[in-house]
């Protein structure tokens, strides 16, 4: 089978503001990211590239932009997270591992996931903020949605703390075959993995938690979808976005009806806890 090829595109990027900006604009277009001290790094599939879509989507900024144009295969990609990747405890309560690593040595709950080109292994702050609010709620038999779902970890685990049904959303084509094989790896069945953006909301039933890990521009533009599929009581988990924007998300959650809870920082990212 022949191995699939990526172009990888560096953005030499270090202020909050601005990653934030390209990732807005770049992840509704599907692209994957990985994040660096010195910048960003997106991803996309080489038969969808298209460099003019990329030169249209930036050439407004009011600040210098440049970035580095390379070409990676997945198995080269898969190798490098094997050698970076380590397994994750949360809590001593959690155990997040690929599938290359060893078995948890005492009991806990136990999540298998290997990221490929999906980025969301709990490695990251955001995931692991919004992983932290999770592991705090009570999950048995309430129905859940997770938005921007990526590898599915999420979901995942609110499977293995006994949710009655979660509905994973992502508008990635790769993220949704991967978080597929990880809910079919851990034996999640009650997970249901949709390819679609917030327009899938409207034909999903209101839930008990709704979780959104995804960058601060697209939970400002949908988040009323989300709280139109909150029932009165539910709780909303959001991250993606760093502490500076907490203010902003406030305000326009408050004009939703919301209420605020609690607000978690890791590593200059915001998590934020919500009910209806």
């Amino acid at each position: 089978m022949e191995t699939k090829k990526y172009k990888r595109v560096y953005f030499p990027l270090t202020d909050p503001q601005q990653r934030e900006i390209i990732l807005g604009l770049l992840s509704a277009k599907g692209w994957n990211f990985e994040e660096l001290e010195t910048g960003l790094i997106a991803y996309k599939p080489v038969e969808e590239w298209d460099e003019k879509e990329l030169e249209n989507l930036t050439m407004d900024f009011d600040f210098p932009l440049g970035w580095e144009i390379s070409e990676v295969s997945e198995q080269n990609w898969n190798s490098l997270w094997e050698k970076q990747i380590s397994p994750l405890y949360i809590n001593d309560e959690l155990y997040i591992r690929t599938s290359f690593h060893p078995p948890a040595k005492k009991d806990m709950l136990e999540i298998v996931i290997d990221p490929k080109m999906s980025f969301g292994t709990g490695h990251h702050p955001t995931t692991e903020l919004m992983i932290r609010f999770l592991l705090e709620e009570q999950i048995k038999g309430k129905n859940l949605i997770d938005m921007g779902t990526g590898t599915g970890v999420l979901s995942i685990i609110a499977c293995k703390k006994g949710a009655a049904r979660v509905y994973a959303i992502d508008n990635d084509p790769w993220s949704y075959e991967n978080a597929r094989e990880n809910v079919i790896k851990n034996q999640c069945e009650n997970v249901q993995i949709i390819l679609n953006d917030a327009s899938a909301l409207k034909t999903l039933p209101p839930v008990d938690i709704f979780m959104a890990n995804i960058n601060r521009n697209i939970i400002l533009n949908d988040l009323e979808r989300y709280v139109n599929n909150l029932k009165k009581g539910s709780i909303l988990i959001l991250s993606g976005f760093y502490a500076d924007d907490e203010d902003i998300v406030l305000e326009k959650a408050r004009l939703l009806g919301l209420k605020h809870l609690s607000s978690r920082e890791s590593d200059t990212w915001l998590g934020m806890k919500f009910v209806r």
